[in-house]
């Protein structure tokens, strides 16, 4: 997927593009959100029916490289676990050590 299609995408899921940076050689895109229940656009992405009855927070992120997007996945926040910042914090984690993984392969 092209980048600029991804943040058509984003925006399309309910969440809008926060991050564009750089970790190493690669482009972060980190999106966020929030999705009231029952969640039926991110059960394909485990989210079970019932879970996050009050509504949850969706922190996207992905890698790209030369416009190709190369790995990334959704975040599922309660409510009251985090502010958007630490929400942005954890993906850019979650980010590194994909791209640790992404980088030995």
């Amino acid at each position: 997927m092209h980048k600029d299609k991804l943040e058509k995408s984003f925006r399309l899921a309910g969440t809008a593009p926060m991050v564009r940076e750089k970790m190493g050689n690669y482009d972060l895109f980190i999106a966020d959100g929030f999705s009231n229940p029952p969640h039926l656009s991110y059960q394909r992405f485990g989210v079970e029916p019932g879970e996050f009855p009050a509504g949850m927070y969706v922190t996207f992120w992905f890698l790209g490289k030369d416009e190709n997007l190369h790995i990334g996945r959704p975040m599922f926040f309660n409510l009251d676990e985090f502010q958007l910042e630490h929400r942005l914090n954890a993906a850019r984690k979650d980010a590194k050590q994909a791209l640790k993984k992404l980088r030995k392969h």
